[in-house]
């Protein structure tokens, strides 16, 4: 779906800004859904691994939504109404459970995400080929056993993983540029006695 919703840099990104994650936040909802998919999906898998793949993504989230929070002030970002209709009726279909004040700011966040993904993806000149998607897809299938043949044959569906391999992209360039150096996640003083 193109965007109606524009973005334009401010100024240059700084990559050696030291970004710190105060708290790690995860929405109950969120992670319950996304645990009993990881479940589904990997029947046969020891639930404590998949307890620590939900810890990694919890982690991995809150580093990567900090460093968006910095970059969308690098920017100068006008979200558009129809943008934000259209994102908000794909989040309450797929999180029926979260109040409509969540889902707008889930909304808000995603369209400022995609505009900066977009730009970061022009800038950086990263995209995901044909055969890198149907490689993505081939594996998926190895992994799941899930059909897969409506993902090759739809093109929207194709264009989608595509998008979100292009994505996946961009989130690792963004870790591997900010993370080690530059992301700190600061620790809770202890109560003086």
């Amino acid at each position: 779906m193109k965007l109606k919703s524009k973005i334009s840099k401010k100024k240059p990104i700084d990559f050696d800004k030291l970004i710190l994650i105060e708290e790690l936040r995860a929405d109950q909802n969120i992670v319950n859904q996304q645990r009993a998919k990881l479940s589904e999906l990997y029947k046969n898998v020891d639930p404590k691994v998949i307890e620590q793949q939900l810890i990694n993504l919890v982690v991995r989230d809150n580093m990567l939504n900090t460093i968006i929070q910095y970059l969308s002030e690098q920017y100068t970002i006008k979200v558009e109404q129809q943008d934000l209709d259209s994102y908000f009726k794909k989040f309450k279909t797929a999180l029926p459970n979260l109040s409509d004040e969540i889902l707008e700011e889930i909304s808000r966040k995603a369209i400022i995400r995609r505009l900066i993904y977009d730009d970061l993806s022009t800038q950086w000149a990263l995209e995901t080929s044909d055969n890198e998607a149907k490689t993505a897809i081939q594996n998926y299938y190895q992994q799941t056993n899930q059909p897969v043949r409506e993902l090759l044959d739809d093109k929207q569906k194709f264009a989608d993983i595509k998008t979100i391999l292009t994505d996946e992209k961009i989130s690792n360039e963004l870790l591997k540029r900010f993370w080690n150096k530059k992301v700190d996640i600061k620790k809770k003083e202890e109560p003086k006695k």
